[in-house]
């Protein structure tokens, strides 16, 4: 690294090797693989050989910074935008849980339509920033069905199993990952997590009624966990909460 001195004039050569008269920025714009396999475009900037600006669209909407030499070329520029990729959405969904445990109501409380069954205060600051598995209505609603986990490995795990197999969905409803959120008293969906959700098809064969995780546990006035068997007339779990 070459050090400079107030005061002193440096030479072209000085002046290139510290980083100075490069021009314009240059931009590069790529797609890397967020954890899980969802593609996002990057945007990197790069203003000096030690300053480079990433900014990453959706699903992530983040920006990232390297003030280091990034060597390889273009190729190297992706390598480090993947791995910032890999960070940021650590340091999203940890920021996520964050927000779902607070007490007070913040901009991601607001929903639209009807948000389902409220659950309890006391229940919603014992599962706030939780993950579990929820039926997703087409209203938007999510009911929970599944156990509750402090991370969304295990309800993702829990979706791929057959544990949920016995739930009829029907016009285009899902079993996705949600996560409850304190000051809203309700599970919504959870924007950052590794894998994509499963759709089961409509018409899948009824099957015993869904165990709750072990000390998962409710009382009479808790949020009620809804995991229920289609019948055989063809009555699902939509037609009478979503």
């Amino acid at each position: 690294m070459v050090r400079t001195v107030k005061g002193i004039t440096l030479s072209p050569q000085e002046r290139s090797q510290a980083g100075y008269g490069r021009g314009q920025p240059r931009t590069h714009t790529c797609s890397v693989t967020l954890p899980g396999g969802p593609p996002c475009d990057v945007t990197c900037t790069s203003t000096g050989t030690r300053s480079h600006t990433f900014v990453f669209g959706a699903p992530l909407n983040r920006t990232g910074y390297a003030y280091e030499a990034i060597g390889g070329g273009l190729p190297g520029l992706e390598a480090k935008a993947q791995a910032l990729a890999g960070a940021l959405f650590q340091q999203a969904q940890q920021h996520e849980q964050q927000a779902m445990r607070q007490k007070a109501p913040g901009t991601r409380t607001l929903r639209r339509g009807e948000d389902g069954p409220p659950i309890s205060v006391r229940m919603a600051a014992e599962l706030a920033g939780r993950y579990a598995v929820c039926v997703k209505c087409v209203s938007g609603t999510l009911i929970r069905v599944g156990g509750t986990y402090p991370a969304p490995e295990g309800a993702l795990a829990e979706i791929e199993s057959d544990r949920h197999s016995g739930i009829r969905l029907f016009n285009g409803q899902q079993l996705v990952v949600g996560i409850c959120n304190r000051a809203a008293r309700h599970w919504e969906e959870a924007r950052f997590i590794t894998r994509h959700h499963a759709v089961l098809d409509d018409g899948e064969v009824p099957a015993t009624v869904l165990a709750q995780e072990a000390g998962d546990t409710e009382e009479e006035d808790e949020e009620p966990n809804i995991a229920l068997t289609a019948t055989e007339e063809g009555d699902g779990l939509a037609d009478d909460h979503c």
